[in-house]
């Protein structure tokens, strides 16, 4: 019961923005749980802790394997760190748990940023699947094909993401 209301205070804060607080609140627990683990480290993470942020989820995933946001903020974690085989991984096991839009469009990008766009190709349509007007996957795309000279999908793309597109001696410009 006691780290049941310790909990709901730190969520009260952290819907507060007031993280360094719910921080403290959540290290006073002595037996934490998965969730308290999960719950630093994601504190951790929105503090730009990165390495704080990676030790807590990793104990937050030690005593529960089966929880897609344990994986998709480890998966956050080691993109911040620089560490994108890392990031892939944990972003393909959140998916094996719920197929998230938002991290299909996340390993989506780590794939065109590797010119893997075969695999980029793959995460994005299966989210444009789920949202077809999904703004994130369409400007993703905008860029996979702006990347691969495909001008027209490009701004095909980009147009669907924004909406607002103009012409200049620059070439296509986003507004």
């Amino acid at each position: 019961m006691e780290i049941e209301k310790l909990t709901n205070q730190s969520l009260e804060l952290i819907n507060a923005s007031k993280f360094q607080e719910a921080l403290d609140i959540l290290e006073k627990i002595t037996n934490k749980d998965s969730k308290t683990f999960f719950l630093i480290g994601s504190i951790h993470l929105s503090l730009k802790n990165l390495d704080l942020s990676e030790k807590n989820l990793l104990l937050a995933l030690e005593k529960n394997k089966n929880n897609f946001s344990i994986y998709n903020n480890l998966g956050i974690t080691s993109k911040a760190k620089g560490d994108n085989e890392s990031a892939k991984k944990y972003f393909i096991k959140a998916l094996k748990i719920e197929e998230n839009i938002e991290t299909l469009c996340e390993i989506g990008k780590l794939f065109i940023q590797e010119c893997d766009f075969d695999s980029a190709q793959k995460y994005l349509e299966i989210a444009l699947n789920k949202n077809n007007n999904h703004q994130k996957t369409n400007l993703f795309f905008g860029e996979m094909y702006k990347k691969m000279n495909m001008k027209e999908k490009s701004w095909f793309y980009k147009h669907k993401g924004t909406g607002l597109i103009r012409f200049s001696k620059n070439g296509v410009e986003l507004i």
